[in-house]
């Protein structure tokens, strides 16, 4: 994990590898933000590490606090990932794809994102892709409301860094207050994909429940 020195100016950038135990560095890094950082870019680098089926506390306190209205997180991916990365991607507010971009969704990895996927893709697409495994390209994820944005694989940098300064140009006051009624929008529609705390604990009893399964 590489990242920007804590507590300097509103940006904080880390890099993850999109493996199941990024969630437990996500969340310690987390830990150490200021109130000062007002956009979070975590860029997910293909992970090396095996996906585990276990799952973690971690997990459920990264989603809330990316769903901390005062924060706005993108995730930026430039090539393929599987189900952990996946579920990293989904719980960022915003995502940021290189061409070269894919999500695969094919194991218990991604409890916990299932409500985000479905608030983003929708239930049929979701099903589908959680059932199936196959892998969606960067295009396709675009297509389907996944990603925000997709740029040549040489261009991403440059996509992020002008996606951030147009998200400090809203004041912070305005942008939390905006976050929040989207999110209070969001929960009245029944999709509620940013609200973690029932609907994750109910997803990661799942994903515990099949593990016990498999020994």
């Amino acid at each position: 994990m590489t990242a920007d020195p804590l507590a300097r100016g509103k940006v904080a950038r880390v890099d993850l590898p999109a493996s199941a135990p990024a969630w437990a560095v996500l969340d310690e890094y987390l830990r150490g933000l200021t109130g000062e950082v007002r956009v979070l870019v975590v860029r997910l680098t293909p992970g090396r590490v095996p996906e585990p089926a276990g799952v973690s506390a971690a997990r459920t306190r990264v989603v809330e606090k990316l769903a901390s209205a005062d924060l706005v997180s993108v995730a930026v991916v430039g090539d393929p990932v599987g189900a952990a990365g996946t579920a990293l991607a989904c719980a960022c507010d915003l995502r940021v794809l290189g061409a070269r971009a894919e999500f695969r969704i094919d194991n218990v990895a991604i409890f916990g994102a299932l409500v985000p996927l479905a608030r983003l893709v929708g239930y049929p697409r979701a099903l589908e892709l959680t059932l199936t495994g196959r892998r969606m390209s960067a295009r396709e994820a675009e297509s389907f409301g996944l990603a925000n944005l997709v740029v040549g694989g040489d261009q991403i940098d440059d996509a992020v860094d002008d996606l951030i300064a147009v998200l400090l140009a809203t004041p912070r006051d305005a942008a939390a207050e905006i976050k929040a009624a989207l999110r209070a929008a969001s929960a009245a529609s029944g999709l509620d994909g940013l609200a973690p705390r029932g609907r994750i604990s109910d997803e990661l009893d799942a994903a515990r429940r099949l593990a016990r399964d498999d020994e």
